[in-house]
């Protein structure tokens, strides 16, 4: 009866290449985080892309805008920006698909 040594050794091979790409792999998105850390430490945030205060109450609401929506706590730092957040955000006639 054969032992069948062949087909364990091509399973073997298999699963070396296997092994193989998975570290390629592995390493491949280890570099792509360090880059990735590294760009977002290096990164420059535009003052119109910030917002909030530091507390969990104004997260997401531009604290130094001069436009206030009327119908809810965001502000904007032109009328353009607020007519357009309205437009897209509160406008009752605006068709919104689910």
């Amino acid at each position: 009866m054969p032992c069948g040594c062949s087909v364990q050794g091509e399973v073997l091979d298999d699963l070396r290449h296997v092994d193989v790409d998975q570290q390629k792999r592995r390493v491949s998105g280890e570099q792509a985080l360090r880059a990735f850390i590294e760009q977002m430490q290096t990164m420059e945030i535009s003052d119109a892309a910030k917002s909030g205060d530091g507390t969990t109450q104004n997260v997401g609401i531009k604290v130094n805008a001069t436009f206030q929506c009327a119908e809810c706590r965001q502000k904007f730092d032109s009328e353009k920006a607020k007519q357009l957040h309205w437009k897209f955000i509160h406008d009752p006639n605006r068709h919104q698909e689910d």
